[in-house]
């Protein structure tokens, strides 16, 4: 008996061999889940920057350019310099404009390898398709529901009233 337990044990994988391929696989897990928390906080500082009206504004005036000075774009919007500098601000943090200083102005145009890379997030963000909806939900689990439609009509019947 003793003999077929250490033969068995022979064709088992070494326990090193285990470990270090379970410590690949969670490294790749692990490397997985940051580029995904880093997609996700790029795309979520893109939506931000794009989420006021005046900067959106502002990217379409920008877009339609090659590049800009900050009194030209001032002259556009109707908003106090102060406001027009803090939305400037805003796009510039989140990367998709840059400013060039040429004394005494400021010159700003689109980072256009940003602008590419914010378009590539919103696309994949916007084409992924809803897996489930609440119909497919209920449907789904109609068996569950059949079992219990009397405990839950009554449940339901105790909360209307």
């Amino acid at each position: 008996m003793n003999a077929a337990r250490i033969k068995s044990q022979k064709n088992l994988p070494d326990k090193n061999v285990v470990r270090n391929f379970a410590n690949i696989k969670n490294y790749r897990m692990i490397k997985e889940t940051a580029e995904t928390i880093e997609r996700q906080k790029q795309l979520a500082l893109f939506a931000k920057a794009l989420g006021h009206t005046t900067r959106v504004a502002i990217m379409e005036f920008l877009l339609g350019q090659e590049s800009c000075y900050f009194g030209d774009i001032h002259e556009v919007f109707p908003n106090a310099k102060a406001t027009i500098s803090q939305h400037l601000k805003e796009l510039k943090n989140a990367g998709l404009i840059h400013c060039e200083m040429e004394t005494p102005k400021v010159r700003y145009c689109i980072d256009r390898e940003q602008w590419k890379k914010a378009k590539q997030l919103f696309n994949d963000f916007f084409a992924k398709e809803i897996i489930k909806t609440c119909w497919n939900f209920f449907i789904s689990n109609v068996r569950w529901f059949t079992k219990y439609k009397h405990n839950i009509l009554s449940i339901m019947k105790i909360l209307i009233l």
